[in-house]
């Protein structure tokens, strides 16, 4: 993927420019300072330039096959030329999932005469914009607080994200599309209903038309959550029922398998990662004689995959330090954490949503078949992940400023009756 053109350059520069403007607009003055709003401009700009590089070189020194990215921009120049030629290209039915995604890549070679460089330059600004939605969401509701904006840089520069949206697959789309759906549930609960604007609205539409199961998740338990939160409990029984049909729905059409049911949603899954699955390659995941174990082999991959004793490659290994660092960190948080803090924790929308979609994600996630599939499919859940590992962190820091105000607003009722601080 070394070729380009004048236009891919084009794209470059524009994608350039609207860095410093997505970063002034989503990271406002008053919440974040200027300096961590000039330093995350300086690093998403390196992100743009890294695109460049990253399914050239990055991938060759990671020994990571451009497979599906090459397969994706073949049939992309292969639809291009049926345009160009009054051709439609996309069958009789709505292209979804892959066949979506080819259809967007297609027309960027059909109207903007670009090369897969600007594809994956174009996926690497999604994930950019997909960390600022989430670093706003994050920071949404809280006074400013030093060494808090720490954290916000793991938030928009998490290491998988960065390098599993900057490449030619659906990841960039898809995260873009999470953060804007999870962005409609704020961390401070204040009582309000909940708002939808139209990047979460353009978020479901994407999102539903390259993964309707995925965002099906994420809209069910955004849903749930709502509800609960208005004492509908009753509504949400009904979501279940109306949301199961139509997510079955969707997964046929990813799975090109008739599904029926629940039961059968499963069996599909496994007979699915079954077909895909390889015992001769590196990544292949040995579930045993007896097969993965529903629920909970996917709630592991989620947490713990790749095992450290799995690791053959500089990618797997890189994949299973990030995986543990960040398991660590949702343990050591949470076991930190006093009661108090807990139960505050537990009633912010954002947490509970990412508690609800992890649980539903490690049914989808029991049948993966290789660990390269479980990282890159993870992409999806990590800013649920990142919601359990750094709010604890986040809020520990503010509870721990606002004490420090309580005493400091006593220390100068004291000074004014004594004429000097008692506490020190």
């Amino acid at each position: 993927m070394s070729e380009w053109n004048i236009s891919d350059l084009l794209v470059l520069i524009l994608l350039m420019i609207l860095v410093p403007v997505a970063t002034g607009h989503y990271l406002r003055k008053g919440t974040f300072t200027d300096s961590f709003r000039h330093n995350v401009m300086i690093l998403g700009l390196l992100w743009l330039a890294y695109s460049w590089l990253s399914e050239t070189y990055v991938y060759y020194l990671l020994g990571i096959s451009r497979a599906d990215g090459g397969v994706h921009w073949t049939r992309a120049l292969t639809m291009s030329a049926n345009l160009a030629r009054g051709e439609w290209p996309f069958g009789d039915s709505f292209p979804l999932s892959n066949d979506a995604y080819v259809a967007y890549l297609a027309y960027l070679n059909y109207f903007g005469g670009v090369t897969e460089l600007s594809a994956v330059s174009i996926n690497a600004f999604l994930g950019f914009m997909g960390g600022l939605t989430l670093a706003r969401t994050f920071m949404r509701g809280f006074v400013p607080v030093k060494n808090v904006e720490l954290w916000g840089y793991l938030v928009i520069f998490f290491p998988s994200a960065v390098f599993w949206t900057t490449s030619n697959m659906k990841e960039g789309l898809m995260y873009w599309s999470v953060c804007q759906i999870l962005s409609i549930m704020p961390a401070m609960n204040q009582g309000k209903a909940s708002t939808i604007g139209f990047s979460a609205i353009a978020g479901v539409a994407i999102g539903g038309i390259l993964r309707p199961h995925v965002c099906a998740v994420w809209l069910l338990a955004c849903a749930a959550v709502e509800l609960i939160q208005r004492g509908k409990r009753g509504l949400v029984v009904i979501l279940l029922i109306v949301s199961i049909p139509l997510t079955l729905k969707g997964l046929e059409r990813v799975t090109g398998t008739k599904v029926d049911s629940p039961d059968m949603m499963v069996k599909s899954l496994s007979q699915r990662a079954t077909g895909v699955a390889d015992p001769t390659q590196g990544s292949y995941i040995d579930y045993g004689p007896e097969g993965a174990t529903f629920f909970i082999s996917g709630f592991t991959a989620v947490f713990f995959r790749p095992f450290p004793w799995d690791i053959k490659s500089t990618r797997v290994f890189v994949s299973s330090v990030e995986t543990w660092s960040l398991t660590c960190l949702i343990i050591v948080g949470w076991l930190r954490a006093r009661r108090e803090q807990r139960r505050w924790l537990l009633s912010m929308p954002i947490v509970r949503v990412s508690i609800l979609a992890i649980l539903m994600f490690s049914v989808i996630f029991t049948y993966l078949p290789n660990e390269g599939l479980l990282v890159r499919q993870r992409v999806q859940v990590v800013p649920g992940l990142l919601v359990l590992a750094l709010l604890p962190f986040i809020t520990g820091t503010f509870l721990r400023y606002r004490e420090w105000q309580r005493r400091a607003r006593i220390a100068r009722q004291e000074y004014s009756l004594r004429g000097d601080y008692s506490w020190r």
